[in-house]
């Protein structure tokens, strides 16, 4: 009996001690459950707020973003502008330069063609000039060798070098009074034309054998293209002379006796 009293104190005591416990164990694990649930809570909280900085921040940099981007739009815009703006002013002052230039070279070209065109003259005057005083020089050497054979009682040739002198000073004298070089001079110098025919004359009429006939024949074609050369200048007693010698040259070609047979 006493042993089941005990036995029964002993599993009341144990039983009383693990109630207790258990108890205990109870109220620490709810102690616990809450203790996380607090910092479950507190988390959650500290997420909540960090998420409202985050989307602030957020929502800051959008607009921030928003505003750079529209400034920059607006600083492209300027600058296209104001690019453009140089570009236009650039080329507005580029053509003017390039109109001022091309007028400026073109007054240079036209000075440099007015002085080369002056220099093409004064050449050709000169060349005009050195060419009628070598008709000179050859019309003098023509008179010399024509007295030459004057000299010689050749009257065939004399005639024919007076001739071509009287040709030769004729024209130098003609062009000189075309090109306005020495105007005093031009009256002498047909003077000499004029004496020249004179001495051609002269000369004709001495003429007489058929043999110098025959020979003056022979020279008749350059003869006739001397004299019209003559017949072309621009003075009317030069060319009364020129007739008045053709007449005679052919009354003494035709004044040829013909060969006995």
């Amino acid at each position: 009996m006493k042993k089941k009293i005990l036995l029964l104190v002993l599993l009341s005591f144990s039983f009383s001690i693990y109630s207790k416990n258990l108890s205990l164990k109870k109220e620490t694990t709810l102690n616990s459950t809450l203790e996380i649930n607090n910092k479950l809570d507190d988390l959650e909280k500290l997420i909540s707020h960090k998420s409202d900085s985050l989307n602030k921040e957020i929502l800051y940099y959008r607009v921030k973003e928003d505003f750079y981007s529209t400034a920059l739009a607006d600083q492209g815009n300027r600058f296209t502008i104001i690019v453009s703006g140089i570009i236009a002013l650039f080329s507005i002052i580029s053509f003017g330069a390039f109109k001022y230039e091309i007028r400026k070279l073109h007054k240079q070209t036209d000075k440099k063609l007015n002085k080369h065109k002056n220099e093409i003259s004064e050449f050709k005057k000169d060349l005009e000039e050195t060419k009628t005083e070598l008709k000179s020089s050859k019309a003098n050497l023509s008179t010399s060798i024509a007295l030459h054979f004057e000299k010689k009682k050749d009257f065939v040739s004399a005639f024919y070098y007076y001739i071509s002198a009287a040709k030769s000073h004729g024209e130098s004298s003609q062009e000189k009074k075309e090109l306005n070089i020495e105007h005093d001079l031009d009256k002498k110098h047909y003077q000499t034309c004029k004496n020249n025919l004179n001495l051609a004359s002269e000369n004709l009429k001495k003429i007489s054998s058929n043999a110098e006939k025959e020979i003056l024949k022979e020279k008749i074609k350059s003869i006739k293209k001397f004299m019209n050369d003559i017949q072309n200048l621009d003075d009317d007693e030069v060319k009364n002379q020129c007739s008045l010698i053709r007449i005679e040259l052919l009354t003494v070609i035709n004044s040829i006796v013909p060969a006995a047979s």
